[in-house]
């Protein structure tokens, strides 16, 4: 897959360049590129990267130079606080409550709308959850926002877990943020 996301950023398909440069991790969710994967290409020492053809050489470099994604809720600056449980059984249905950090708080109330995405990821496996809504947002200024997002999983291991925000409106843009801890699930 990976081979697939260079061709199409060598040619600059369908402006994957710009899309890539906007939301990295939706791009690579397109093409189905493995987070290891993904780490291997842009720990490629410039030795190597050189003997490639000249096509893909600009294109990993390009993907290189691309700063890693934050996330810009309808605010400013955001990180995945914490994850509870953060230790949860395979097989049924789980809530987990995710809690957002903002830095510097700002104010939700009377912002534009926002959708929000939570996945979380093992090697191949990608388990989607499903935010309960609405969203509780605390009277401003917001420091946090925690809410609840059902889950089920299905194989046993460490999960990375993201949240996507999408502005609905103007202007509308999709970030996203990574959780710098695991997700632990156990055998049921």
């Amino acid at each position: 897959m990976l081979l697939y996301l260079l061709t199409d950023f060598a040619r600059d398909v369908s402006g994957v360049r710009d899309r890539f440069a906007n939301d990295p991790a939706a791009v690579l969710d397109d093409y189905n590129v493995k987070p290891a994967d993904y780490e291997a290409l842009l720990g490629l020492p410039e030795g190597i990267v050189t003997l490639l053809p000249v096509g893909v050489v600009d294109a990993i470099r390009a993907i290189k130079d691309v700063p890693p994604p934050t996330i810009l809720w309808p605010g400013p600056t955001l990180s995945i606080r914490s994850v509870k449980p953060d230790i949860v059984r395979a097989g049924a249905p789980v809530t987990l409550a995710i809690t957002i950090e903002i830095d510097p708080p700002d104010e939700f109330s009377g912002g534009p709308a926002f959708a929000v995405e939570v996945y979380f990821r093992r090697e191949s496996t990608v388990v989607r959850g499903a935010p309960v809504l609405p969203i509780p947002v605390p009277k401003p200024p917001v420091d946090v926002v925690t809410f609840d997002c059902i889950a089920c999983f299905e194989e046993p291991g460490e999960y990375q877990v993201d949240v996507a925000v999408t502005r609905l409106k103007p202007p509308p843009f999709r970030k996203v943020a990574r959780y710098f801890g695991t997700l632990k699930v156990r055998e049921a």
